[in-house]
């Protein structure tokens, strides 16, 4: 919250400063429509320092590196809903105050000053996300610092100029829509898991299916697989930097993002992908905590039980084959064992210690949630960029007058 008020502030000072750079026109003026025009007798040394430090702010909220340290921990600890509106819309908006600021001051002092400022923030934005992707554990800050990847590219994007506007806006859409989609499922996941660590979730298409289906569809969406728009957006943004002669740029980007494309499908299929028995391998099962006198469970060694505790060990693997709760009869969804050693304490003088107990549970096809917004916002997010009439001809005209063109 500090480091973003603070970005704020700076970006309201950068505005400031070209406030009174307009006052050269005869009207002090914060109209953007009067200041992007061509041609206006505005001071360029006051322009320069107002769009270098509103750039500047706003790059803050924008999570773009080096101002990307509150995204991580803010993202990764707010409620999933905020979370995805932070990601999806916060970020958004303060690239678009960009993109605003950057009309104004090409048409003064061209566009070189903030491309190289913007292709320094982008291409340093993909770096830290490359490296802190490689080791993460945590999926909620996974998608954190793959927010600052793709901010980043669409900083670059916004540095090469008015050939790459339409793709950075649809990519702007696209992103919005997927990485809430991803946070939200991320909660889901977060409740029904109770732990954010990868090692501690894992085996989740085989366990629990409704969640893990729509996570790897928003997951494929996010690392640019066609037909969702964000493949589009980027081989946009990669075919445009080439034609403006930005092609060191973006060939260092294109490094950087397999980079980041290889830990993140690392991560997914590591959290979905496996035996069910990686989970419990991970997170030995713990019983709930009840009153006094009740049991209680503690892991134990295979090997350290007597002779009634191999005694129980049959007796439970006998009810269970017996189907004793009738889980497991006709017409029930196909379980899986997932087994794990457990000893169990009493009040009495005796211990029961169950050494290997084969328990059937049925996957969980649950979406712990709605499903529809989920569907339409992948949906969306597939077909929009296939919509010419009326969305490329909006993202067109916009990125017409982002890019100076009246």
């Amino acid at each position: 919250m500090i480091l973003g008020s603070v970005g704020v502030a700076i970006a309201l000072l950068g505005i400031l400063l070209i406030y009174a750079a307009s006052r050269a026109t005869g009207e002090a003026t914060l109209s953007w429509l009067v200041l992007s025009q061509p041609g206006l007798p505005l001071d360029p040394a006051l322009v320069r320092a107002g769009g270098a430090l509103a750039v500047l702010g706003f790059a803050t909220k924008a999570g773009l590196a080096p101002m990307h340290s509150w995204l991580p921990d803010a993202h990764s600890q707010a409620p999933a809903p905020v979370s995805g509106l932070m990601s999806g819309v916060l970020l958004a908006v303060a690239l678009y105050a960009i993109l605003r600021v950057q009309t104004i001051t090409d048409a003064v002092i061209g566009p070189d000053f903030l491309r190289a400022m913007l292709s320094v923030a982008g291409l340093l934005s993909l770096f830290v996300a490359a490296a802190l992707l490689i080791r993460q554990r945590d999926f909620k800050r996974m998608l954190a610092y793959s927010s600052i990847e793709h901010m980043g590219l669409m900083a670059i994007g916004a540095a090469i100029g008015a050939a790459a506007l339409p793709a950075v806006l649809l990519y702007m859409l696209g992103h919005g829509l997927v990485k809430a989609t991803l946070f939200v499922v991320s909660g889901r996941i977060l409740e029904v898991e109770g732990t954010p660590k990868i090692a501690n979730v894992r085996a989740l298409l085989v366990r629990r299916p409704g969640l893990a289906i729509p996570w790897l569809v928003a997951m494929a969406a996010l690392l640019g697989f066609p037909p969702f728009s964000i493949f589009f957006s980027e081989v946009g943004i990669i075919l445009a930097g080439w034609s403006a002669g930005m092609g060191i740029v973006v060939g260092i980007a294109l490094v950087l993002l397999l980079v980041i494309f290889a830990s993140l499908t690392r991560l997914t299929v590591a959290l979905t992908i496996g035996s069910p028995h990686d989970s419990l391998d991970h997170t030995p099962p713990t019983l709930p905590d009840h009153a006094p006198g009740a049991t209680t469970a503690h892991p134990t060694a295979p090997g350290d039980e007597s002779e009634a505790d191999r005694a129980a060990t049959i007796l439970s693997r006998r009810e269970v084959e017996a189907d004793i709760d009738g889980t497991t009869g006709a017409g029930a969804p196909e379980p899986f064992p997932m087994t794990s050693n457990i000893r169990v304490t009493s009040p009495f003088p005796d211990t029961v210690a169950v050494d290997v107990v084969d328990v059937v549970i049925a996957p969980d096809r649950s979406t712990h949630g709605p499903l529809l917004p989920l569907v339409l916002a992948l949906a969306t997010c597939a077909v929009v960029a296939f919509v010419a009439n009326p969305v490329g001809i909006l993202l067109a005209s916009a990125a017409a007058v982002l890019g100076g063109a009246h």
